[in-house]
Order: structure tokens, then C-alpha cells, then sequence
């Protein structure tokens, strides 16, 4: 049930993630490195402990395996690190966050992003699932009577990028000789 709150795991209590892309609009017929940073706007004091991000890039939206970087917060350096291909061709990239990101901080990765040049100038998403794990909640389903809850911590889980033609024309000024 995708809008199940178990006890001690309502998402508003943990780091609540808006992700974005920078830059916003990328050029068909190339590869990119692409920005892709979370912010936590909890309101609430949610901070990160515990956690991990995946990102699941479609077939249309190649991911150069081995490019991940990890920018923000200096210093830190992503463990857990797994690149998978899944059987649809989309590549899903999961990672540790590390504990501590307090509301108005953020993570910042830099991957290598190459938009097919067959789905021409478009929008694509790519999911973004940020999520906290809490361990040893009561579970009813468990033999012990207890397991570990996944929280959400994702405001966004689709995120766009803007796939445009190389020229843009924003604005010209022509004469015509009589």
C-alpha cells in the first residue's frame, strides 16, 4: 500500500527531498553531465540517517556507466555504490546519503546522461526515490514480530529534463530590402 504510514515512520517526521536538475535544458545529439542535487525542506527538523537514493534512468536517457560523482557535501565520499541494468534497458543507480543533512542542505551528484537522439527534442523523466530505513519497527508479518520500515523521503520521485534542439532562435530582427 503505497499510502501506508506505519508507527514511528510518517515521512513528514524524516528529511523530505525536492530533486532538480541543473542545467534544466540539454541539447539532443550529445552527452551531458548533469547536476542532480536534493534538497531537504523538512519542516520539521528531518535530517538524514540511514539513508540511500536511487536513480533510474530510461533507455532514452543512456547513463555512461562509471560516471557517478559525488560533489555535496564535500568530503563525503558515496558508498554502496550499485549500477544496475535493468531487463527494460533503464539503468538504476543507488547510493548512501550521509547522516546529518539538516533541512536547507543538500547532496549533489554529477552523472553522464546521453539523450537518444531518435526520441527528438522532449521532455524525459527519470525516477528519483530518496528513502530513510528505520530498523527493528513492530511487524506483524515478521516471525520475530519485528523488521526494518522504508520511509519515503522523496517530495518528487519524477524528475524532468528538458530535451531541446541544439539553435535556438529567442529572438531576431530582420530588414527586407524593397
Amino acid at each position: 500500500n503505497n499510502n501506508a504510514v506505519i508507527e514511528n515512520a510518517e515521512p513528514t517526521d524524516f528529511a523530505q527531498f525536492l530533486v532538480v536538475t541543473d542545467p534544466l535544458n540539454y541539447s539532443c545529439g550529445g552527452a551531458v553531465p548533469v547536476t542532480i542535487s536534493g534538497l531537504n525542506v523538512s519542516t520539521t527538523g528531518g535530517t538524514t540517517e540511514m539513508t540511500n537514493a536511487c536513480f533510474t534512468f530510461p533507455a532514452e536517457l543512456a547513463y555512461a556507466p562509471g560516471s557517478f560523482s559525488f560533489n555535496a557535501p564535500s568530503g563525503f565520499t558515496a558508498t554502496n555504490l550499485v549500477e544496475s541494468t535493468l531487463p527494460d534497458g533503464s539503468m538504476k543507480i543507488c547510493f548512501d546519503l550521509p547522516d546529518g543533512i539538516d533541512p536547507q542542505e543538500f547532496f549533489a551528484v554529477v552523472v553522464e546522461l546521453t539523450p537518444d537522439a531518435s526520441v527528438g527534442c522532449q521532455e524525459l523523466l527519470f525516477d528519483a526515490l530518496v528513502r530513510s530505513r528505520i530498523e527493528d519497527q513492530p511487524c506483524a508479518t515478521a516471525p520475530s514480530g519485528m523488521c526494518d520500515v522504508f520511509v519515503n523521503n522523496s517530495i518528487n520521485q519524477k524528475v524532468v529534463l528538458n530535451i531541446v534542439s541544439p539553435v535556438e532562435v529567442a529572438d531576431m530582427d530582420m530588414v527586407v530590402q524593397c
